[in-house]
C-alpha cells in the first residue's frame, strides 16, 4: 500500500530530493516536479513537503506543506 506522507527535504540533487521522514529515516532519491524546481516556490533543504513513496522505492514530491508552488 502506498501512503501520502509529509517530511522535510534533506538534500537536493538535480531533479531529485531525499526526504527526512517523520519516523527519522531518509527516503531514496525521489522526483521533484518541474514546477517545484525553480521560481518562487522552489524547494530548498529544510522545507516541509508532501510526497508519496511507492513499493518499488520510486516516488514524487506532491507539494509544499504550506501550499506554495513553483512558478516555472
Amino acid at each position: 500500500m502506498n501512503v501520502i506522507e509529509k517530511g522535510v527535504v534533506a538534500n537536493i540533487d538535480g531533479n531529485q530530493a531525499r526526504i527526512n521522514t517523520s519516523s527519522g529515516r531518509v527516503t531514496p532519491p525521489i522526483i521533484i516536479p518541474r514546477n517545484l524546481r525553480s521560481g518562487a516556490g522552489s524547494l530548498q533543504k529544510g522545507v516541509e513537503v508532501v510526497y508519496v513513496l511507492f513499493g518499488d522505492q520510486t516516488g514524487i514530491i506532491l507539494g509544499h506543506m504550506d501550499g506554495e508552488v513553483g512558478e516555472g
